[in-house]
């Protein structure tokens, strides 16, 4: 809506993905209906011009500065998020809200920023849920899959080798499954047929 309709009751028309906007019967807006959930249709010039006074206002260079306290992959993450709205502002609930989420553990969201900006080149959607489901599974990672130990053998058949140590496994990626997973009747059972 024009900022100068503010307050005001006006009609809206949707016809196919076109929303018109009247006023007391005379047209004062029309926009694109978007198919995408949550995203914004904003004409610019409906923007008040006082709104580039930003005194006492979140902006841009405020979450930024709060993302590069938690580290570089944030800041990378928030600026991705501003980059891409038309006006920032329409950014700055997604932003508070993944900096919100790195109050309990600043690493955890540093490390799932870090995985969704490290894409070798592939890109990858940035949102606040991105964010949060890469937390999850950065959680998860830490608290549910072992990477092995160091063990230290001693190899009896050449004394000269002496204490040789053994590489730790990283089973990071893998498919851990429990004893059963192993037993004769699972190994034989045959699959679903296609």
């Amino acid at each position: 809506m024009p900022y100068q309709l503010v307050g005001r009751t006006v009609d809206v028309r949707i016809t196919g993905d076109v929303l018109t906007v009247f006023d007391a019967g005379e047209h004062v807006a029309t926009h694109h209906v978007t198919g995408m959930r949550g995203a914004y249709v904003t004409d610019t010039d409906h923007i008040p011009p006082n709104m580039t006074d930003t005194r006492g206002l979140w902006t841009s260079e405020y979450f930024l500065r709060e993302a590069s306290r938690i580290g570089p992959a944030t800041k990378e993450v928030i600026a991705g998020l501003i980059a891409q709205k038309a006006i920032p502002a329409q950014a700055y609930q997604s932003c508070r809200n993944v900096l919100s989420m790195g109050k309990r553990d600043k690493l955890v969201l540093e490390e799932a920023c870090r995985r969704l900006i490290d894409t070798n080149g592939a890109q990858r959607a940035v949102s606040y849920t991105a964010v949060k489901n890469m937390m999850a599974a950065v959680r998860k990672d830490h608290t549910t899959r072992p990477t092995g130990t160091t063990t230290t053998t001693r190899d009896t058949t050449t004394p000269a080798f002496g204490t040789a140590p053994v590489p730790a496994r990283d089973t990071r990626g893998a498919y851990l499954g429990g004893a059963a997973q192993f037993s004769l009747e699972n190994l034989t059972k045959k699959g679903p047929t296609k």
